[in-house]
């Protein structure tokens, strides 16, 4: 018997650990990918999990174990200690994450229109010509000093303006970094999930015929359609859960 590969074994953990994190409906893509690798027996374990016949037992001490139910009607007991999944793996990707735009908003223009809205009309000259230096020299003061009162009014507006460009580009900034953080503390747990996986793969066994001849004897198959029925309905939030006395322990020992 040859083992697995590692990087085989990494292969079936991610798939097992796509699957929806509840009783929905499995993409037709990961189910094709699945089937690549376990052929007619991934529909044999859809059919356990359907028929309730994973059954997860917490024991009087806190530890459990899983039965299937076998085509005779026996169930197979089987220690497992699969990881838990995390529902927040499940999150969608908010495209709304930039709070307002990079382009600022032009304020100037209405400010500069009502205040040169305002100005007196400036005589140039007479009938005759001539050119007033009087009325021009007053109008070249009144419009030094409209100059001097727009200008403060202008840097005072750009100020505000870049402000809340700044103050946009911060909120910006803070919320990126936020889902960068929590989508790499994500990608964390479901790779330590993952790992997790792969060495429950390497350390399971059933006690089924099936799994002594295709997986245990020949490594055709690194499970058999009840251990492949457990990962899925524990995947899927499908296990039966129960408990039991240590009458029930000693029934299942088959210690009377």
């Amino acid at each position: 018997m040859s083992d697995p590969s590692t990087e085989f074994l990494y292969l079936t953990a991610t798939l097992l650990s796509s699957l929806p994190l509840s009783d929905k409906s499995v993409d037709e893509t990961l189910l094709l990918q699945l089937h690549s690798i376990f052929g007619p027996m991934l529909l044999s374990a859809l059919q356990i999990m359907d028929r309730q016949d994973v059954v997860r037992i917490t024991l009087p001490g806190g530890r459990w174990l899983y039965q299937v139910m076998s085509s005779t009607g026996s169930p197979y007991t089987i220690f497992l200690n699969l990881p838990q999944s995390d529902p927040e793996e499940a999150i969608t990707t908010d495209p709304t994450t930039t709070a307002g735009t990079n382009h600022p908003v032009n304020l100037l223009m209405p400010l500069l229109d009502s205040t040169m809205g305002d100005s007196p009309d400036v005589p140039v000259s007479d009938t005759s010509g001539n050119i007033h230096g009087n009325n021009q020299s007053r109008a070249a003061e009144e419009m030094n000093r409209d100059a001097s009162e727009i200008n403060p009014t202008i840097d005072a507006v750009r100020e505000n303006d870049g402000s809340r460009i700044d103050s946009e580009k911060r909120s910006s900034d803070k919320v990126f970094n936020e889902r960068t953080t929590k989508e790499e503390r994500l990608k964390r747990r479901r790779n330590e999930r993952i790992r997790k996986i792969v060495d429950t793969l390497r350390t399971s066994y059933c006690p089924c015929a099936g799994y002594g001849c295709h997986s245990f004897g020949s490594g055709k198959n690194v499970l058999c359609k009840h251990l492949l029925a457990i990962f899925i309905a524990h995947q899927m939030g499908r296990v039966v859960q129960t408990e039991v006395s240590l009458q029930g322990v000693a029934g299942l020992l088959g210690v009377t």
